[in-house]
């Protein structure tokens, strides 16, 4: 096949080939490296953020104000070097290029040659991003455009006091930006689970009626007092304005704003107007423009103009009126709990503490009506004083520290669902690393400023994420996507066939799937690279040579294996093969046996076939003859432990280590319910679907629903509310309720779906595990100890989950196996019976046992 057969293959395999080309991509002609960063541009287009690629976004609302200035042609520059400094970065953690990940840890500059040594270049000028450049801009345009519905005039009631809406809502963002999680708790005080809180709700309405009562009293006795209006005209003037805000709003949404103007009667019916007016508009043009289609579009365009000027101010004042009351319930807080003091608060408010959050709870009517006494100037002067804390650029030149900005640059890129283990990650390793707690940018004496530096990015995080996608749309080919969606399905449906609702998809729980099973790869990677750290340092003591020497045996070994006649380049890029390092540590002759060690490979090389396909197929008895993960795994720990490579060198039983974090990914996967860990949140959101449940006549126990059962009737329930006619007030409210409700049960079929792939997902990664116990029998009077180990198989056939004993019995110990609980009795104890002992196998991988014999 030649390369453009092959080029051309690879447009239609999607995203499976075109991770291949990109693993080859330094090796490739300058025409086929066009192709790739073309494709590879095509990939990710749909998931670049809309303010990157829509130029008419501004910094400013002015003509002058600066547009962000990126092209198709400047990313794609930018995708060359991304493309060669992640090769690099991957190629040298597999490889274990320690001099490379030594230079990149000292945040210094470099030099990062290609693959075959050709081209030279300095991290620095690699990570020199048009991207990063536009980024300050980017979290700019998203602060605009979340309140573009605001203008510099526009003024929020607040404390009692009127203040500049943009300005006290910038001071909000940085509070929150410095205080993580408080703008979640303000909405966990406004909803509950994804939903207005009704309670709160009525409270609001209340205080609204209130001061809308007392405003239009006020403006009452001012009419009857002449000179005091004529005095007071531009005052009067701007009261007047808000009580007929005030009256439009009560009039539309019976209170000063609703939670989603799509749900308000009033804004529907100007929607369908809209809508209808927009097809009729659309039909005119069709049939012609003669001069009777003229007039009547003349006549829609006028009555559009209307509706959407009305339609607008609906939407622009629900939302200015929606954010004062939340400002007024944070900033009521503040006051009321910390007396106004920004500094106080950041200091010492702890969202995590459930039981004080549902004492605040109790207090949010004295939160809503809290107000600063007149001459009270404490509000006006935070807005006047207020010193933002958010105000460095992290992509300023200056910045220098060359592996901060390569962290930034692989969480934007990352998939969704791992952003935040990555982030969390890369602290911990990077804490661990240096053994510091943090390091300040004002420490003048230390010029490294990694935790200073990503404190700020984190802080702006959801501002600075410019692509959008998930694991399975980036890494499966659609062949994949619909094999893994299929047997989801046939997973949620066993006992037949069931459509799901209308508002949930079988694609939305690939990430419930995939994302755990990653998990599980992340420690068996980390075990292999712990095996192969073991494994050098068993070569250098084997031969008495140094851990360098050692290193550099066996890259040597690997040019010699893949050297080929007249091919200078080839010798030039040094690796660790993992097989052949295996193979010479533990003094391997056999051929078969290198196979044992693929799954480093799959794992390096992010083979989605061989990592997820293969062991869904497994455990959906598509292919039993598949060895499963824990089987790989196992197979390699087997022939360390004979070897010696069980990292002793390391100060660490790496095999101990390994077990301890499945047991904790195992732990996690176990944890069906959040009930488990007791909050405030989850027991008023039980509560409230329970109720729904009942109403409709379905089961609900403690979460636990039948998930065909509830599906029928959520099916039954959307075809009743399609039917509902809006004749009256009182059907109406009765479709909305029905709306909610709906939604609710929704919500807990998803959950209950997760749950079910939350157990295939723990089936899969524990299907033939190991479970150890070591036994250890002490001969009091011979004063010597014998050890034995015995292991058990956790075998799984469909419904049937069983352990079985892997090896034959050992002497002297009888034992009995009862589903997870193993009886051991040691015939050589004058009491045999008296002193056996039970172990239950879920406890932990790896349990002791001790016999004394006198």
């Amino acid at each position: 096949m030649d390369d453009k057969d092959s080029q051309d293959n690879a447009y239609k395999d999607g995203n499976k080939n075109l991770i291949n080309e990109i693993w080859k991509y330094e090796g490739k002609k300058d025409d086929e490296k066009n192709k790739i960063i073309e494709r590879s541009y095509r990939s990710i287009e749909k998931s670049i953020n809309q303010f990157i690629l829509d130029h008419k976004y501004k910094v400013e609302k002015d003509k002058k104000g600066e547009k962000i200035d990126i092209s198709q042609e400047m990313i794609e520059e930018d995708l060359r070097k991304i493309l060669i400094l992640f090769s690099r970065l991957r190629h040298s953690m597999v490889h274990y290029d320690y001099e490379f990940y030594q230079a990149l840890y000292s945040g210094k500059d470099f030099v990062i040659s290609d693959k075959n040594n050709l081209e030279n270049r300095m991290i620095s000028q690699l990570l020199d991003l048009n991207i990063f450049k536009e980024l300050s801009k980017v979290k700019l345009i998203k602060d605009k455009a979340i309140s573009n519905y605001l203008d510099k005039n526009t003024t929020i009631h607040v404390l009692g006091q009127d203040i500049k809406a943009i300005r006290l809502l910038d001071i909000y963002r940085d509070i929150c930006g410095s205080k993580n999680g408080f703008n979640k708790f303000i909405n966990t005080m406004i909803t509950i689970s994804g939903e207005e809180d009704r309670e709160y709700k009525e409270k609001v309405i209340e205080h609204f009626n209130k001061k809308m009562e007392n405003l239009s009293t006020y403006l009452e006795k001012l009419e009857k007092q002449d000179n005091a209006k004529r005095n007071n005209k531009r005052v009067y003037n701007l009261l007047k304005q808000k009580l007929i805000e005030q009256q439009k709003l009560k009039e539309w949404f019976g209170g000063p704003y609703v939670y989603d103007i799509h749900s308000s009667k009033r804004y529907k019916e100007l929607y369908i107007e809209r809508k209808k007016l927009v097809d009729r508009h659309s039909k005119l043009f069709e049939e012609g423009l003669d001069e009777k289609n003229k007039k009547e579009l003349t006549k829609i365009n006028d009555e559009l103009s209307k509706l959407n000027s009305e339609m607008k101010e609906m939407t622009k004042l629900n939302s200015k009126y929606r954010l004062q009351y939340k400002l007024q319930l944070a900033f009521g807080f503040i006051l009321e709990e910390f007396d106004l003091n920004i500094d106080t608060f950041i200091n010492n408010f702890d969202k995590d503490k459930d039981l004080i959050i549902s004492n605040f709870m109790k207090k949010r009517d004295i939160y809503l009506n809290r107000v600063l006494d007149r001459g009270d100037n404490r509000l006006k002067n935070i807005i006047k004083e207020y010193k933002f804390r958010d105000t460095e650029d992290i992509f300023c030149n200056d910045r220098d520290n060359n592996l901060v900005k390569l962290y930034i640059l692989m969480y934007i890129l990352l998939p969704v669902e791992i952003r935040g283990d990555f982030l969390g990650f890369v602290k911990k390793n990077y804490y661990d690393m240096k053994h510091v707690d943090f390091i300040d940018k004002k420490d003048k004496e230390d010029k490294d400023t990694f935790f200073h530096d990503l404190r700020l990015f984190e802080k702006n995080i959801r501002k600075l994420e410019i692509t959008d996608y998930s694991l399975s749309s980036g890494f499966l080919s659609k062949e994949h996507k619909v094999d893994i969606e299929k047997k989801i399905n046939d997973f949620i449906n066993r006992n037949g066939a069931m459509k799901l609702p209308e508002d949930i998809t079988i694609e939305e729980f690939n990430k419930s799937l995939i994302l755990p099973i990653m998990k599980n790869y992340q420690i068996n990677f980390k075990l292999l690279n712990d095996i192969e750290i073991s494994a050098l340092f068993k070569i250098a003591k084997d031969r008495s040579i140094t851990f360098k020497q050692a290193i550099d045996e066996i890259k040597n070994e690997d040019i010699k294996k893949n050297s080929k006649k007249n091919d200078k380049n080839n010798h030039k890029d040094k690796n660790i093969n993992f097989t052949q390092l295996m193979k010479r540590a533990l003094h391997e002759k056999i051929p078969y046996k290198a196979g044992m060690y693929q799954i480093r490979n799959n794992i390096s090389h992010i083979d989605m076939e061989q990592l997820y396909i293969d062991p869904l197929n497994s455990y959906m008895n598509s292919n039993k003859n598949n060895i499963t993960i824990s089987e790989q795994i196992e197979k390699i720990i087997d022939v360390c432990v004979t070897g010696g490579v069980t990292g002793k060198e390391l100060n660490n039983n790496i095999i101990n280590d390994y077990y301890m974090k499945k047991e904790k990914l195992v732990f996690n996967l176990k944890l069906r319910k959040q009930n488990d860990i007791v909050s405030i949140e989850s027991q008023e959101k039980n509560k409230r679907e329970e109720f729904v449940f009942k109403k409709y006549g379905l089961d609900y126990k403690d979460g636990e629903i039948n998930i065909i059962e509830v599906i029928q009737k959520v099916n039954s329930l959307q075809e009743e509310l399609r039917n509902i006619k809006e004749t009256s007030k009182e059907k109406l409210k009765n479709k909305e309720t029905l709306f909610r409700d709906i939604s609710l049960i929704n919500g807990t079929i998803r959950k209950n779906i997760n749950f079910k792939i939350k157990e295939m997902v723990l089936d899969i990664v524990r299907m033939d595990e190991i479970r150890h116990i070591n036994i250890h029998i002490y001969y009091k009077g011979e004063n010597y100890t014998r050890s034995n180990i015995i292991k058990f198989k956790y075998a799984i056939d469909g419904e049937n989950k069983k352990y079985y004993l892997k090896q034959h019995e050992i002497n002297d110990i009888n034992l009995e196996l009862k589903d997870k609980f193993v009886t051991l009795i040691c015939n050589m104890d004058k009491h045999p019976n008296k002193n056996k002992q039970t172990i239950n196998l879920e406890s932990n991988y790896i349990q002791n046992v001790k016999f004394i014999i006198p």
